[in-house]
Protein backbone atom coordinates (compact mmCIF):
# COMPACT_ATOMS: atom_id res chain seq x y z
CA UNK A 1 0.00 0.00 0.00
CA UNK A 2 1.19 3.78 -0.79
CA UNK A 3 0.75 6.17 1.48
CA UNK A 4 -1.15 9.19 1.62
CA UNK A 5 1.56 12.29 1.21
CA UNK A 6 0.81 15.01 4.10
CA UNK A 7 2.61 18.47 3.96
CA UNK A 8 1.48 21.61 6.16
CA UNK A 9 1.73 25.20 5.94
CA UNK A 10 1.11 26.51 9.82
CA UNK A 11 1.23 30.06 8.16
CA UNK A 12 -1.70 29.57 5.86
CA UNK A 13 -3.51 26.78 8.09
CA UNK A 14 -3.36 24.68 5.35
CA UNK A 15 -2.87 20.83 5.18
CA UNK A 16 -1.98 19.41 1.64
CA UNK A 17 -2.56 15.67 0.93
CA UNK A 18 -1.23 13.70 -1.70
CA UNK A 19 -3.27 10.81 -2.39
CA UNK A 20 -1.24 8.12 -4.14
CA UNK A 21 -2.78 5.82 -7.45
CA UNK A 22 -2.93 3.16 -5.63
CA UNK A 23 -4.77 3.29 -2.56
CA UNK A 24 -8.55 2.14 -1.82
CA UNK A 25 -11.13 4.24 -0.04
CA UNK A 26 -10.88 2.09 3.48
CA UNK A 27 -6.93 2.71 3.54
CA UNK A 28 -7.21 6.44 2.33
CA UNK A 29 -10.11 7.33 5.21
CA UNK A 30 -8.16 5.37 7.95
CA UNK A 31 -5.21 7.47 6.87
CA UNK A 32 -6.88 10.81 6.82
CA UNK A 33 -8.45 9.82 10.79
CA UNK A 34 -5.41 8.67 11.72
CA UNK A 35 -3.17 11.70 10.50
CA UNK A 36 -5.85 13.91 12.58
CA UNK A 37 -5.54 11.60 15.75
CA UNK A 38 -1.91 12.43 15.41
CA UNK A 39 -2.28 16.13 14.46
CA UNK A 40 -5.69 16.95 16.29
CA UNK A 41 -4.37 20.96 16.10
CA UNK A 42 -5.00 20.94 12.01
CA UNK A 43 -8.72 19.91 12.28
CA UNK A 44 -9.61 23.56 11.73
CA UNK A 45 -7.30 23.99 9.16
CA UNK A 46 -8.08 23.96 5.61
CA UNK A 47 -6.82 21.18 2.95
CA UNK A 48 -6.69 20.61 -0.34
CA UNK A 49 -6.42 17.04 -1.82
CA UNK A 50 -4.42 16.05 -5.23
CA UNK A 51 -6.58 13.14 -5.99
CA UNK A 52 -5.23 13.56 -9.92
CA UNK A 53 -3.35 10.35 -9.75
CA UNK A 54 -5.87 8.34 -7.94
CA UNK A 55 -7.24 5.34 -9.38
CA UNK A 56 -9.41 4.19 -6.12
CA UNK A 57 -13.04 3.17 -6.31
CA UNK A 58 -15.64 5.65 -4.89
CA UNK A 59 -17.31 3.62 -1.88
CA UNK A 60 -19.87 5.87 -0.69
CA UNK A 61 -19.80 4.38 2.94
CA UNK A 62 -16.74 4.80 3.65
CA UNK A 63 -16.54 8.24 2.08
CA UNK A 64 -19.66 9.56 4.16
CA UNK A 65 -18.24 7.95 7.37
CA UNK A 66 -14.93 9.50 6.90
CA UNK A 67 -16.79 12.70 6.16
CA UNK A 68 -19.36 12.37 9.60
CA UNK A 69 -16.12 11.22 11.83
CA UNK A 70 -13.85 14.51 10.89
CA UNK A 71 -16.62 16.99 11.65
CA UNK A 72 -17.43 14.76 15.14
CA UNK A 73 -13.50 15.21 15.53
CA UNK A 74 -13.52 18.86 14.68
CA UNK A 75 -16.36 20.00 16.80
CA UNK A 76 -14.84 17.65 19.58
CA UNK A 77 -11.47 19.67 18.93
CA UNK A 78 -12.78 23.29 18.86
CA UNK A 79 -15.40 22.94 21.80
CA UNK A 80 -11.81 21.68 24.00
CA UNK A 81 -10.06 24.81 22.16
CA UNK A 82 -12.31 27.77 21.37
CA UNK A 83 -9.64 29.47 20.03
CA UNK A 84 -8.77 27.07 16.99
CA UNK A 85 -12.32 27.58 15.89
CA UNK A 86 -12.53 29.26 12.09
CA UNK A 87 -15.26 30.20 10.35
CA UNK A 88 -16.14 28.95 6.54
CA UNK A 89 -13.25 26.16 6.85
CA UNK A 90 -12.39 24.88 3.43
CA UNK A 91 -10.95 21.74 1.38
CA UNK A 92 -10.52 21.87 -2.67
CA UNK A 93 -10.52 18.66 -4.59
CA UNK A 94 -7.85 18.38 -7.60
CA UNK A 95 -9.56 15.84 -9.68
CA UNK A 96 -8.58 15.38 -13.27
CA UNK A 97 -12.71 15.36 -13.95
CA UNK A 98 -14.87 17.84 -12.80
CA UNK A 99 -17.40 15.33 -12.94
CA UNK A 100 -16.04 15.13 -9.44
CA UNK A 101 -18.60 18.01 -8.65
CA UNK A 102 -21.18 15.46 -8.00
CA UNK A 103 -19.40 13.59 -5.01
CA UNK A 104 -18.56 16.90 -3.63
CA UNK A 105 -22.24 17.74 -3.43
CA UNK A 106 -23.25 14.64 -2.15
CA UNK A 107 -20.60 14.37 0.42
CA UNK A 108 -21.23 18.33 1.24
CA UNK A 109 -24.45 17.26 3.23
CA UNK A 110 -22.07 15.52 5.60
CA UNK A 111 -19.65 18.18 6.11
CA UNK A 112 -21.35 20.64 8.28
CA UNK A 113 -18.52 23.14 8.98
CA UNK A 114 -16.41 22.77 5.65
CA UNK A 115 -16.94 23.72 2.59
CA UNK A 116 -16.28 21.38 -0.61
CA UNK A 117 -15.31 22.15 -4.38
CA UNK A 118 -13.51 20.23 -7.08
CA UNK A 119 -10.68 21.97 -9.44
CA UNK A 120 -8.70 20.66 -11.96
CA UNK A 121 -5.33 22.07 -11.02
CA UNK A 122 -3.84 22.83 -7.86
CA UNK A 123 -3.40 26.52 -8.48
CA UNK A 124 -6.99 26.93 -9.20
CA UNK A 125 -7.78 24.90 -5.54
CA UNK A 126 -5.39 27.41 -3.41
CA UNK A 127 -6.95 30.39 -5.19
CA UNK A 128 -10.57 29.72 -4.09
CA UNK A 129 -8.66 29.14 -0.28
CA UNK A 130 -6.68 32.15 -0.45
CA UNK A 131 -10.33 34.32 -1.23
CA UNK A 132 -11.52 35.51 2.30
CA UNK A 133 -14.18 34.63 3.92
CA UNK A 134 -16.58 36.32 7.09
CA UNK A 135 -17.81 34.88 9.56
CA UNK A 136 -20.98 34.45 8.30
CA UNK A 137 -19.32 31.39 5.60
CA UNK A 138 -20.70 28.85 5.97
CA UNK A 139 -21.02 25.34 3.46
CA UNK A 140 -24.21 25.61 1.27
Amino acid sequence: MSSVQFVVDHDKKRLYRKVPSEISMRELTEALIQYYVDHPDQLPYDSISEFRSWSGKIEWDWARDHAIKIEEMIAEHVKRNPEAARPGRRAALVMSDKMWNLLARAMQNYHTTTELKVFTSMEEGEAWLDEPRSHSDRPT
